[in-house]
């Protein structure tokens, strides 16, 4: 219940914080401001990852593994995807570009994992695991 809640704080800290990184008139201090917050993120998508691999048994704890692995291959050329024409001048806010979009997918993917189990016969969700 604890990680939950401080899974839960860490969010709203990083929706804050995103929001204070566009009101900053210092185009470095922006910059490092975009790249906490994406450090926050990736820490909450690894919290949940863990504690999702903790709840499975060996089968569906292998098949969570790989596709998180090309979930992230995904995220990362998705991301990419603006800059793939062009992949010498993407310009100096490209790595803060893409990672705010791997932000937002990584925010995406934590949803992802918190709706995954339910419990059994509940219809009502978009979950794919019965606790």
């Amino acid at each position: 219940m604890k990680k939950l809640i401080f899974i839960g704080l860490m969010i709203i800290s990083v929706f804050a914080n995103a929001k204070e990184c566009v009101q900053v008139d210092d185009y470095l201090k922006m910059v490092d401001c975009f790249a906490s917050n994406h450090q926050l993120i990736d820490k909450s998508l690894n919290v949940e990852y863990k504690n999702l691999l903790g709840l499975l048994s060996e089968k569906p704890k292998k098949a969570l593994i790989q596709n998180q692995r090309h979930w992230l291959k995904y995220a990362e050329t998705y991301c990419e995807l603006g800059y793939a024409e062009y992949p010498d001048s993407k310009g100096s806010f490209a790595p803060t570009a893409i990672s705010n979009c791997l932000s937002d997918l990584k925010t995406q993917r934590i949803q992802q994992f918190k709706n995954i189990q339910c419990d059994e016969g509940d219809m009502s969700s978009n979950c794919i695991i019965s606790k």
